[in-house]
């Protein structure tokens, strides 16, 4: 199937948008995930697990570009989203399991789509909070949004790998315990990062 076959199938609903995360993620998770890179992600991160994936995995730059092609369409994206999301007896979608937001339109269609589907709660890590208006988005109390850019002593620094320095440097900061725990669950034995309160402050990825 060519990606305008793909994209179409997206658009009429033929085809899930939507998808059950990895092993780590609980199964009241739903993932969103387009194509990670330097067109999208304004980018390249050395270590990116999804540019991993999609340099081991093509079908998997198929399957990203085909649904980052789809969010360009605002309106026919919006609709099916919505559509999709409302069949699932779910509680989490993380937003940008790979990828990233890429214009302010797109900012404003995931704003769209949060708003629609109260019950749900939506959670993201983004790098392009500068790059955006995000406060229409941070104002809905069911989508959380969190800074991947962490500000330390006026450098930028990100928000994984070696973060012992962070954390001693950031008191409040909270590490994400299931980086290293692998009998947890994500949005199961820890909901932190889906939680409202929890906006603002830094979570941290240690290396695993």
């Amino acid at each position: 199937m060519d990606n305008k076959m793909k994209v179409d199938k997206l658009l009429s609903g033929g085809v899930k948008l939507f998808s059950k995360g990895n092993s780590k993620l609980s199964k009241d998770v739903l993932t969103w995930s387009i194509t990670a890179g330097m067109k999208i992600c304004g980018r390249e991160c050395e270590g990116c697990y999804a540019l991993k994936e999609q340099k081991r995995f093509p079908s998997i730059v198929e399957a990203r570009e085909a649904r980052y092609e789809v969010s360009k369409n605002s309106k026919a994206f919006r609709q099916v989203a919505i559509a999709e999301l409302q069949k699932y007896g779910k509680k989490y979608v993380r937003v940008h399991a790979s990828g990233e937001f890429y214009s302010q339109e797109y900012v404003d269609t995931w704003e769209a789509i949060a708003k629609e589907l109260p019950h749900l709660t939506f959670f993201t890590y983004t790098k392009r909070m500068e790059d955006f208006k995000f406060d229409k988005l941070k104002a809905l109390p069911n989508f959380v949004t969190h800074n991947s850019l962490i500000d330390l002593d006026g450098t930028i620094v990100k928000n994984y790998g070696n973060v012992a320095k962070i954390a001693t440097k950031l008191p409040e900061s909270f590490i994400c315990p299931l980086a290293t725990d692998r009998t947890g669950m994500c949005g199961e034995s820890c909901t932190w990062c889906m939680e409202k309160e929890n906006e603002g402050i830094p979570i941290l990825f240690p290396k695993h």
